[in-house]
């Protein structure tokens, strides 16, 4: 019992020694709200008055809850770097100049005006409100975010003075400098503008998602109010709303990067911060408030003689590529390409031998002037995906404008183009001269040089186009000559001619070309297209060799043009190609029976037979029977003066194929 009495006893003490301890434990403190504003530094009205008051960035960051009034005769001035945080409590409040702002805060340290509430949104503050008519106060380099309070009291003296200033920076019968700014978020106007003695300068600044127009005037300050070279964008009303929509909401001409602006070069385009939701306004490279501004305006971010907008200015590196390039960049650099590149109507862009371009996104390659590229056989020119493991497409576009102010066509040699999702070429008189064009997305090159005549063709020598899109060479009423390249892996056709001039020696050429393993046809002609065909090779392509289509009808001589899936010359609708001298043989495999023409017979020298390639580049096995087998003429002769060999090394060009 008495063994038994101890266990109840020790079993009550631990229970209650438990129980002792569950009483003891408090619960944890319930997690405290945050304060609904930010603190700092308590700015009053006491704090600027005097004749040249500062606000120094040494008190940074302060609280603003009550109005303050530059008076009349004073000159207020504010460091670079300090935020002014405005609390909407009491009142809210705003800053009103009667007398002189000088607010100039730097590319490394702009000035803020903001909002002191944790959780910030629009009008939680009035803004700034300009009425000085002669003092000119000046803005710049400054961040305005979450104020220009949309106020509908239009009953109390307070609400009736508001109705003037609808904006964050609002002006009436004043002149401020307002420039590199950036005007973000806010309630009404970024900027608005009233009174027939007002003359302000507004100009650099970027207005962006605010809650009205970006920049607004009205008929008060008709021709004499003029802002330009300001981006406006994604505003909730028109982004430049001024007194004539003639001048201002029209495009009528270009900035220097070549995008559509009004009359004073403002533009409406996104400006690509790089995080403007969390409060990061630097620009990113493919911004267009890069190298915007007029030219030779000094000040920071203007690399190239071209100021930037907004506070913070891009800086590129000494091999960066992007927006406007002109010049000679240096021989054998290596480059990164982190934007559209754009040469501009009228100047020349030099690419020396050695030169290496990486491209680092999407971005395309635009030359409204002329382009000169200038590798060599030993040191070539490459612009090429900068991905470690690069793939079709990885980058945009290259193409050629036409320019009236042009000096000479476009020449590029020794070049090779690699990665790219298509080409375009409106220049007439182009050469492309020992150039690859390798593994494009969409398609190879788009000739649209509108010139027909054969007076200024585009032409492509001794070429390799390899693993491209839709076709290697399309040319719409425009004039190419290929001649002594390499076509092949095409994921569609290779060669797609439609329309051109019938006027015989003024037509689009194709000489000792080889043309293979493509998966659609070898040549299209179609609509009027009539080209020379001579001494090519055709050979495993998925469709037919040549296809002849709506009123073409091409010269085809001496060529080879074997193992196709489908016809080896196919003829409808109105064509009527010449025809002769020609191996065309075992073509139609995908029928799994021979057909090598179709709509058409074969021509009166032609022959089919095995050409007998020898090696990988379907050059002829001595017993061809292609051998001295082609047109009969000194024209004609292979290069040795000896009649011409059927196929792609045969004829006075015939040699070497492809770079």
């Amino acid at each position: 019992m008495k063994r038994l009495s101890v266990y109840f006893i020790a079993a009550f003490l631990s229970a209650l020694l438990l129980w002792l301890a569950g009483c003891e434990t408090t619960p944890p403190n319930p997690e405290q709200p945050l304060p609904t504003y930010w603190t700092g530094t308590p700015l009053t009205q006491a704090d600027i008055t005097g004749a040249t008051p500062s606000i120094n960035i040494g008190g940074s960051p302060y609280v603003v809850d009550d109005d303050l009034v530059i008076e009349e005769g004073v000159t207020l001035t504010i460091d670079a770097g300090v935020v002014l945080m405005f609390k909407d409590s009491l009142i809210i409040p705003w800053l009103k100049v009667e007398g002189k702002l000088v607010a100039e805060g730097d590319a490394n340290d702009p000035i803020r005006f903001t909002t002191a509430h944790r959780n910030p949104d629009y009008g939680q503050w009035r803004g700034l409100a300009f009425s000085n008519e002669t003092e000119q106060s000046l803005v710049r380099y400054c961040i305005f975010e979450f104020g220009a309070y949309f106020d509908l009291d239009t009953v109390s003296e307070r609400g009736k003075d508001a109705q003037f200033y609808p904006a964050m920076i609002a002006i009436r019968n004043s002149s401020p400098i307002i420039e590199n700014n950036i005007i973000y978020h806010n309630q009404n106007n970024g900027v608005f503008v009233t009174g027939a003695n007002s003359y302000p300068e507004v100009r650099y600044n970027i207005i962006v998602d605010n809650d009205a127009s970006a920049l607004r005037s009205d008929s008060t300050t008709a021709w004499h109010f003029f802002p330009e070279y300001n981006c406006g964008a994604e505003n909730s009303s028109l982004d430049f709303l001024m007194w004539s929509d003639s001048l201002f909401g029209r495009k009528r001409t270009v900035n220097a990067n070549l995008d559509s602006t009004d009359s004073y070069y403002n533009f409406t385009i996104p400006p690509l911060f790089v995080d403007m939701e969390n409060g990061d306004f630097h620009l990113q490279s493919c911004s267009p408030c890069v190298d915007a501004g007029p030219e030779g305006v000094s000040g920071p971010g203007a690399d190239i003689g071209r100021i930037d907008f907004g506070v913070y200015p891009y800086s590129r590196t000494a091999t960066e590529l992007r927006g406007v390039q002109t010049g000679t960049l240096e021989a054998g650099a290596t480059y990164q390409m982190s934007c559209h590149v754009r040469v501009p109507p009228g100047e020349t862009l030099t690419i020396p031998a050695g030169t290496i371009i990486n491209i680092a996104g999407f971005f395309n390659f635009e030359v409204f002037g002329t382009l000169l590229i200038e590798g060599t056989a030993g040191n070539r020119v490459q612009l090429r995906s900068s991905s470690a493991e690069p793939g079709k497409g990885d980058w945009g576009v290259f193409v050629l404008f036409q320019d009236t102010l042009q000096a000479q066509p476009s020449s590029i040699s020794y070049a090779d183009f690699d990665y790219f999702d298509y080409m375009e070429i409106y220049q007439a008189g182009v050469r492309f001269d020992y150039c690859t064009f390798k593994q494009s997305r969409h398609s190879g090159v788009r000739v649209i040089s509108g010139s027909d005549d054969g007076s200024a063709p585009v032409t492509f020598d001794h070429c390799h186009f390899d693993n491209l899109g839709l076709f290697a060479v399309q040319a719409e009423q425009s004039t190419v000559i290929i001649q002594n390249s390499l076509i092949e892996n095409c994921i569609g056709e290779a060669v797609v001619l439609i329309g051109e001039s019938p006027v015989e020696n003024e037509t689009s050429k194709l000489t000792n070309n080889i043309i293979r393993n493509c998966a659609v046809t070898g040549l299209v002609c179609q609509n009027f297209a009539s080209p020379q065909v001579i001494n090519n090779v055709i050979t495993l392509v998925g469709y037919g060799g040549i296809d002849c289509i709506n009123n073409s009808s091409p010269m085809v001589l001496n060529n080879i043009i074997s193992a196709c899936g489908r016809p080896g010359i196919m003829v409808r609708n109105s064509s009527f190609p010449i025809i002769d001298y020609n191996d065309v043989w075992q073509n139609n495999t995908a029928a799994d029976s021979t057909l090598n023409y179709q709509g058409t017979a074969a021509g009166p020298n032609d022959i089919s037979a095995d050409p007998q390639f020898t090696g990988d580049n379907n050059e002829l096995g001595s017993g061809s029977a292609c051998i001295d087998a082609g047109h009969i003429g000194a024209e004609f002769n292979d290069s040795d003066g000896s009649q011409n060999n059927i196929g792609a090394y045969g004829g006075p060009n015939g040699g070497t194929i492809g770079p």
